[in-house]
């Protein structure tokens, strides 16, 4: 489990089928083979990871959060498919304003929870109690399950944000396409080749439902994930106005992602490539990085 002190920022359906349809005659034919009872598909065994009890909960938790998080819990270790894991995904979004509305701050941020799935977390300078998506045990769960799509999912997560802590609804941390120099802001990594990289791993996880299920054409489970955090990556190359990497850097970056892009993409991204041959008149400010040499010091980095 991980258990990181962070100051930034469901239902389980159990697959089966019935038996023969009642009422159906018995074959006459003596030389038919037996028919035997369909029987449902085997479940795969409980995932084998740390969950807290009841009673271990109970220490820092209200009776009404012990059972959600105990039901979590439950539901989390006998996932069986990649719908089953997108459930737990989606309920885990919401445990923050379920669970941490009457508890003490620092003995749940200092303690050593073995939560399945989360580990205790803040934000706002440590001054609210938050959950820490606990990445190493969802791709586990990915693993347990085999399914491609939800670890090329989980996979993409966690390096888009080493410390994904779940606030009010939402994943509230600095992504790993920001350096961040201080408590509110930092620069974007555009050039670096980072961008580029995250969308690539994001591009991964299939739109629809055949990485699991040939011939399906239903949206996939993390589907709509991905393609909100590949627009949020998208979005920080195009607006940014602090930029680590030098300008040049930034344009062959940018220059990478237009030819990917869709039709409007394109348009802004090349667009953002002229800007960028005269970051001044813009208002970009580039090679802020430390260690890069820039014509004017860059201001955009702290408060």
């Amino acid at each position: 489990m991980i258990a990181p002190r962070t100051a930034v920022l469901a239902v389980l359906v159990l697959a089966g089928c019935g038996g023969p349809e009642r009422g159906a005659e018995a074959p006459t034919d003596e030389r038919s083979a037996p028919t035997s009872e369909a029987r449902p598909p085997a479940l795969r065994p409980a995932l084998n990871i740390d969950v807290a009890s009841s009673g271990e909960l109970s220490i820092y938790f209200p009776e009404y959060a012990v059972d959600l998080l105990t039901e979590f819990q439950r539901r989390f270790v006998a996932v069986q498919t990649d719908m089953d894991l997108a459930r737990m995904y989606d309920a885990a979004l919401g445990l923050d304003q379920r669970t941490l509305g009457e508890i003490d701050l620092m003995p749940f941020v200092e303690s050593e929870l073995p939560l399945a799935g989360l580990a205790p977390a803040c934000v706002a300078e440590c001054t609210e109690p938050a959950w820490l998506l606990d990445t190493p045990d969802w791709i586990a769960a990915a693993r347990h399950i085999d399914s491609p799509n939800a670890i090329a999912f989980f996979d993409a997560l966690s390096t888009l944000f080493p410390y994904p802590t779940l606030y009010d609804g939402r994943i509230a941390a600095y992504p790993s396409h920001f350096e961040r120099t201080w408590d509110y802001g930092g620069y974007s990594l555009l050039g670096s080749g980072r961008h580029t990289g995250l969308l690539s791993a994001f591009a991964r996880v299939s739109p629809d439902s055949a990485a699991t299920n040939p011939g399906d054409t239903e949206p996939g489970p993390f589907a709509r994930y991905a393609r909100e955090f590949s627009r949020s990556i998208l979005i920080d190359a195009l607006v940014q106005s602090c930029i680590g990497p030098s300008a040049a850097d930034a344009r062959t970056e940018l220059l990478s992602l237009a030819g990917t892009a869709t039709e409007e993409d394109r348009t802004r991204l090349l667009e953002r490539v002229e800007a960028l041959r005269n970051p001044t008149a813009h208002d970009i400010q580039t090679s802020c990085a430390p260690g890069r040499s820039s014509s004017t010091p860059c201001t955009c980095m702290g408060g």
